[in-house]
């Protein structure tokens, strides 16, 4: 029996469990589990009493790659499964969001090394920029504050106007503190990270395939 894209969706599974009895050779599960519901879908499935076998979507960013979910659960990843003379293997990840997939991690933790200095710098441009828009924020808060304290009627076109200058005052703030973070952005350096980057998904996919291929 074949599945795919459960999405976390228990109570789906849980019927289907409900309709099937215990006449399937093997259970295959082709990603999208989904992460935090994987092990009570896999618990469900179990019962099935015979092996099941899945590989990771891009729902299931979170599950680790050397985790079986069950005595009868067995993760694909790069390994060869015999089932009475029926054989199984595949790989986990997507290259639109490779999870914990070691080739993906190993490559992309190299791609960040090698770019340590740029994204130094647009971290800390980030955290300069999150802290002034919590006090740009605060500062917006406290004038309509004090504004609506000295006014006696709040439904005036007067005070709707005041109330737009301080929104435009804010909005001219957090445009002027976000050009740090789109200076690092927007120069060589990040650049080369994001060129770097895209090279490296490429090999992620062609290493997935040779370890597969050397399995198969």
């Amino acid at each position: 029996m074949a599945i795919s894209d459960i999405h976390g969706r228990v109570a789906a599974v849980e019927r289907l469990r409900a309709l099937e009895s215990n006449r399937f050779d093997a259970v295959v599960v082709a990603g999208d589990i989904g992460s935090e519901h994987a092990q009570a879908v896999m618990t469900v499935l179990a019962t099935f009493e015979c092996p099941v076998l899945y590989v990771y979507g891009n729902w299931d960013y979170d599950l680790p790659y050397d985790l079986d979910l069950g005595n009868r659960c067995r993760h694909l990843h790069h390994r060869g499964i015999n089932i009475e003379g029926l054989f199984f293997t595949g790989f986990s990840g997507l290259p639109t969001h490779w999870g914990q997939n070691p080739i993906a991690a190993a490559i992309e933790a190299a791609v960040d090394d090698r770019h340590r200095i740029v994204l130094a710098q647009l971290n800390e441009a980030k955290a300069s920029y999150e802290a002034a828009v919590a006090r740009i924020e605060q500062e917006k808060a406290a004038q309509l504050d004090e504004l609506a304290s000295v006014t006696k009627n709040t439904k005036t076109k007067v005070y709707a106007r005041r109330v737009e200058q301080i929104e435009r005052n804010t909005a001219i703030a957090l445009r002027r503190e976000a050009t740090h973070v789109d200076a690092v952005k927007g120069g060589k350096a990040y650049r080369a990270y994001l060129e770097d980057g895209g090279s490296a998904y490429a090999s992620i996919l062609e290493s997935n395939r040779r370890e597969l291929a050397a399995v198969v």
